[in-house]
């Protein structure tokens, strides 16, 4: 089995009439809305809580320098490997801690790595990932990117969900900024159905929401100009699900369920076949994480692949069987 990304693929392409209505999908798993902490609750961005797993700062050979440019005390900082799961330990220790307008020159061997800034009400106030380091390196927090502005603007910029699914991040950086800065929600959520205002000042804005779970990005806007009132509506995101059928059978059933569901559902070819050698195309299926099942017409023979991750365009080639 090999998923990922749409590419183009041999064969010839079966290409339905889009349906009107997919069978129904149910939101992910989504988070209860835990304070951030480095124990427990929201974790930014995917990685672990902090001091689990840790990975323990050692000897490096370049300078990764924290400059703290925001008018908040830091009090844990973590840098991981770009290919950890978790954010390890708080390189600061117990004691330390970076006053604003302070700096900390942290050791790092030459790689990819995320990193994090986290003040003493465990809010995470800067995040950077996938950072390659090979030369001494300034990390500047940068009060331009502070979620405190969130509270401080002068205009209302309001996310309004209308998608099935639960938004756990939103990033609001400037024009010029060149990442996307911290999570403005801290340890809030935007449940499925409601909206959440914040406060901006006049200017322009890139901005990005990340769906709780494994959804990925819902929606990014760049350029956008907040001179007033600003309403930010998201909607479901559809992506495409190639099917690419390399067995000398033909399939006839086809089950998409999302992963926390207790039954596999309808059988979403409704009466359509794949046959040998061809590729059906889906094109209405919810960012979310799913199992796959696909069933011969002949011998029930089937195939199953579970938990994945549907946040772009994708295929499942489908090779042998089970």
């Amino acid at each position: 089995m090999l998923l990922g990304a749409i590419l183009a693929c041999g064969g010839t392409t079966v290409t339905p009439e889009p349906p009107t209505q997919v069978p129904p999908t149910e939101a992910p798993p989504g988070k209860t809305g835990e304070e951030a902490s480095p124990q427990g609750g929201k974790e930014s961005s995917g990685k672990g809580s902090m001091g689990e797993g840790a990975t323990v700062p050692g000897t490096g050979t370049v300078n990764l320098t924290m400059i703290n440019d925001l008018g908040t005390e830091v009090c844990f900082v973590v840098i991981s490997p770009n290919n950890a799961t978790n954010w390890g330990d708080d390189w600061l220790g117990d004691s330390e801690t970076v006053l604003p307008g302070g700096r900390r020159a942290f050791e790092v061997t030459p790689g990819v790595w995320d990193m994090a800034a986290v003040d003493c009400d465990l809010n995470y106030l800067a995040e950077e990932y996938g950072v390659y380091i090979n030369s001494d390196t300034t990390w500047m927090l940068s009060a331009s990117a502070s979620p405190a502005s969130a509270s401080t603007g002068s205009y209302d910029l309001t996310v309004l969900n209308h998608s099935s699914v639960d938004v756990c991040y939103v990033y609001i950086t400037p024009l010029t900024a060149d990442s996307w800065g911290p999570d403005w929600l801290g340890s809030d959520i935007i449940p499925a159905g409601t909206s959440y205002t914040f406060y901006v000042d006049s200017g322009t804005w890139d901005m990005q929401v990340v769906g709780c779970g494994d959804v990925g990005v819902l929606d990014e806007q760049y350029n956008v100009s907040v001179s007033g009132s600003y309403q930010w509506e998201l909607y479901d995101t559809y992506y495409s699900f190639d099917i690419i059928n390399n067995l000398p059978e033909d399939i006839c059933i086809i089950n998409i369920s999302p992963s926390n569901a207790d039954s596999w559902g309808e059988d979403w070819l409704g009466g359509d076949v794949i046959p040998a050698g061809t590729t059906y195309t889906f094109y209405y299926v919810y960012a979310g994480t799913y199992d796959l099942r696909a069933i011969d017409c002949y011998n029930f023979d089937s195939t199953v692949e579970y938990g994945v991750t549907v946040n772009d365009d994708m295929w499942w080639e489908i090779n042998t069987w089970d």
